[in-house]
């Protein structure tokens, strides 16, 4: 069997690849103290994206009290729109489209390792059993 498949390009539904390869979603703890997207997250990126046509960025907590992992950088709101695009540059610097992998810790966003960086909400994130049938 020949490896060339790998190195065709490809449409992913409308997206198009410039080739098979992929940068699969992968936590690093590498954010600010702040959660911004530090200089290592991107030197990171950067390393990783030439080669390859699609890049999935590690996941990014979208709730205050939603974080699944110590050092996992944010998008809970606009103020980290600058931070988002710094991570957006340096994964699209391979040309290949860079999709973020975003995250609500849910029941895990109690984990003692998330506890490290952030308070533990009063009760963890989770789907509520009783939404589905009301009173």
């Amino acid at each position: 069997m020949s490896a060339a498949p790998l190195f065709h390009a490809l449409h992913l539904a409308n997206l198009p690849l410039r080739n098979r390869g992929a940068i699969a979603p992968m936590t690093t703890w590498a954010a600010n103290p702040d959660l911004t997207i530090s200089d290592a997250e991107t030197v990171y990126y950067r390393r990783r994206v030439g080669a390859v046509g699609l890049v999935i960025t590690g996941c990014t907590q979208v709730t205050p009290n939603g974080i699944s992992f110590s050092h996992e950088f944010a998008a809970t709101n606009d103020s980290y729109l600058p931070s988002l695009k710094k991570l957006a540059e340096a994964t699209k610097s391979g040309s290949g489209p860079a999709p973020a992998t975003v995250r609500c810790g849910g029941q895990s966003s109690a984990r003692p390792d998330a506890e490290q960086r952030h308070p533990r909400p009063s009760h963890p994130l989770r789907p509520n059993a009783n939404a589905a049938h009301p009173a």
